[in-house]
């Protein structure tokens, strides 16, 4: 029995990997499986340049040229390319979290965090949405500074030739939120590189990402064309397109002055503390005691980066934004370099004090079993799903067990019909 127990403890790290990629291979299968015709993510995953170059047009258009050329369906392709890229993003995560492998209480909580890798998951939503791109551009960055940390040369070499020109050509097509997320990109960068080598390159890229951002906006007459080639997949993409930033502005104020109540501004409030806070808390202690070792003079000067992120608030879907906010500062941190000798003794100190153990097992029960980041946290007038057993860890497990009960039901033997 305590070889059993210290097995599983030793193996936590990769226990946890796989149970992370079995809920998410339920998932793969389930989305081609599903109708999300009404779904407004995959409906703009059809954006394309029939009317006109237009914002995120780029893998509407993709889909579109192999349509013709091969007939594929927007039920294989979009899905296909989904699970590709949420693939990615759980690899690289997976990889830079080795670093805290032997650390179960750290890597418990970032693994099975709500607002991270489970965020399209918990609300399936959100799994066609094109911030996945962006959340990719953060992590390869982050295995770059990891893997290449010692090797400026071929760090700078990749950052100049890959990196940044994905992020440019590529992933500002795809999603305008990128344009916020520079500065984060040069904060990574800064951590391998001197300033004087490499601002130049970030501003040349970062005036590009801009033009075309400000250029190609969309209009009332570019959504009806777009529309009028989409007929033939009964799809038709939401009229935000052709309001632009006034579109955004109206619908801030709108939520905010409008709608919102102590009760929206609560969950909201509760929503940043345990997706954002909790983060900076933990690690910024790290940062403080010098475990988790910066170039910078001043412990806090790293945030300075991600100010201009805090652009992409003026969308009102404040859960996205969390989770992409989150997703960022979290590979920041496990980014940096770690004095082991240190935090084996922090992390001694926790599991030998009977009194801060307990209580770090019931905030991490309570944290990855009983709360979850919903796309509209605090959306005024909107009820919010607060149910254990809706959107969490306890959903999945539900799930799996309904979904057990039917494969055995149907390939093993028969059993008692009762409603699940």
């Amino acid at each position: 029995m305590l070889k059993t127990f210290n097995f599983f403890k030793k193996n936590f790290y990769f226990f946890s990997i796989f149970i992370i990629s079995f809920i998410y291979f339920c998932y793969f299968i389930k989305s081609y499986q599903i109708s999300f015709l009404n779904n407004y993510a995959y409906q703009e995953l059809f954006l394309n340049y029939e009317g006109g170059f237009v914002r995120r047009g780029l893998i509407g258009s993709i889909f579109f040229k192999i349509n013709k050329l091969i007939n594929i369906s927007p039920e294989t392709f979009f899905p296909t390319l989904m699970i590709i890229m949420h693939s990615f993003c759980m690899l690289c995560l997976f990889l830079i979290l080795k670093k805290y492998k032997n650390y179960n209480l750290i890597n418990l909580v970032i693994l099975f965090s709500p607002s991270l890798l489970l965020f399209s998951i918990y609300d399936f939503n959100m799994f066609f949405v094109k911030d996945i791109f962006v959340k990719f551009a953060i992590l390869f960055h982050g295995i770059l500074v990891v893997n290449f940390f010692s090797n400026k040369s071929l760090y700078k070499v990749i950052l100049k030739y890959f990196v940044l020109p994905y992020i440019t050509f590529v992933t500002i097509f795809i999603h305008e939120y990128q344009l916020f997320f520079f500065s984060v990109h040069f904060l990574f960068s800064l951590t391998v590189l001197k300033k004087e080598t490499i601002y130049k390159t970030y501003l040349f890229y970062f005036f590009i990402c801009l033009l075309v951002l400000i250029l190609f906006n969309g209009d009332k007459y570019i959504l009806e064309e777009i529309n009028n080639s989409l007929l033939k997949f009964n799809i038709k993409i939401h009229s935000q397109l052709s309001g632009g930033i006034l579109w955004y502005l109206g619908g801030w104020y709108k939520w905010h002055l409008y709608y919102f109540g102590y009760k929206d501004f609560f969950m909201l409030f509760m929503s940043f503390i345990l997706s954002l806070w909790i983060f900076f808390y933990f690690f910024q202690n790290l940062i403080n005691k010098k475990i988790l070792l910066m170039n910078f003079k001043s412990h806090y000067a790293y945030l300075f980066f991600f100010i201009p992120s805090l652009g992409i608030f003026i969308a009102t879907d404040h859960g996205r934004n969390f989770s992409l906010l989150s997703i960022h500062l979290v590979v920041f941190y496990l980014v940096l370099n770690i004095n082991y000798n240190l935090l084996k003794k922090k992390y001694n100190k926790i599991l030998s004090n009977f009194s801060y153990l307990n209580f770090f097992i019931i905030f991490i029960f309570l944290y990855i079993f009983m709360w979850r980041l919903p796309q509209d946290a605090g959306f005024g007038g909107k009820e919010q799903i607060n149910t254990i057993f809706k959107g969490s860890l306890f959903s999945e497990f539900k799930e799996f067990i309904k979904y057990l009960y039917f494969f055995i039901d149907q390939n093993i033997v028969g059993l008692p019909e009762i409603k699940l």
